[in-house]
């Protein structure tokens, strides 16, 4: 808990992964890609409960062995690559309430992002409880500034997204974020109500730390988290 208030942390795991098959399974410096998540939230004094919902028994088997609760599978309509990942939030928020374990925070940790500072999700989590359940989001330094950034016609021509941009120094343009992926934070109710984690009363932790940004899709991010791994203990 923190400040009287009990927090969920939830990793969500579908078993379909196209680009990268079974990837939230596979070994990465000998530990299963999720178990990264879930030994991070049972590192934090602050969680009350580590849920993890997927719809597939293999995964559910390893995580419950890393030390999460899976007590029920995600049904097959909110696990396909069309549906709606904040239904599946919903979902299980309402499987805690029918089994007598509501929560006041959820803290949303996503198995492809498994590189995370502790500290800095307790910051985001006290944070989140200082402002009344306010959302808090993972962010790092954008890689690319948007005044770099172009679109595309259909004849070829591209248009800068920020007019006058490249003609500024980088020094001259203002400091951009990104979404880092690896930590969400938010009320349950306010969860509920905006069905997003982004209003406008959503706050941002940043860390300059760019392995804490890598969302693992594919091959070659496979590639990049295993030479990250190898320079870092599990959690």
């Amino acid at each position: 808990m923190i400040d009287g208030l009990s927090v969920l942390a939830l990793i969500p795991a579908r078993g379909g992964s196209r680009r990268l098959p079974r990837k939230n399974v596979l070994p990465l410096a000998g530990v299963p890609l999720i178990g990264w998540s879930i030994r991070t939230a049972k590192q934090l004094p602050e969680v009350d409960q580590v849920l993890v919902s997927t719809d597939d028994a293999e995964i559910a088997e390893v995580a419950r062995r890393y030390g999460a609760e899976v007590p029920w599978l995600r049904p097959p309509e909110l696990a396909t690559d069309t549906a709606s990942s904040n239904d599946a939030i919903v979902h299980a928020l309402d499987q805690c309430e029918a089994a007598g374990r509501p929560h006041d925070l959820l803290l949303l940790l996503q198995p492809t992002s498994p590189f995370r500072d502790p500290a800095l999700v307790r910051e985001a989590l006290a944070l989140c409880a200082r402002h009344g359940g306010e959302p808090v989001v993972g962010f790092n330094p954008a890689r690319s500034h948007p005044a770099w950034c172009f679109t595309r016609a259909d004849d070829g021509k591209v248009r800068p997204v920020v007019e006058g941009g490249t003609s500024k120094r980088s020094q001259d343009l203002p400091d951009v974020i990104e979404i880092s992926g690896n930590l969400y934070v938010m009320g349950v109710a306010q969860f509920r109500r905006a069905r997003s984690f982004f209003t406008p009363q959503t706050r941002a932790v940043v860390s300059e730390d760019r392995a804490l940004a890598l969302d693992i899709d594919d091959a070659f991010d496979w590639t990049v988290a295993q030479a990250v791994a190898a320079e870092r203990a599990a959690p």
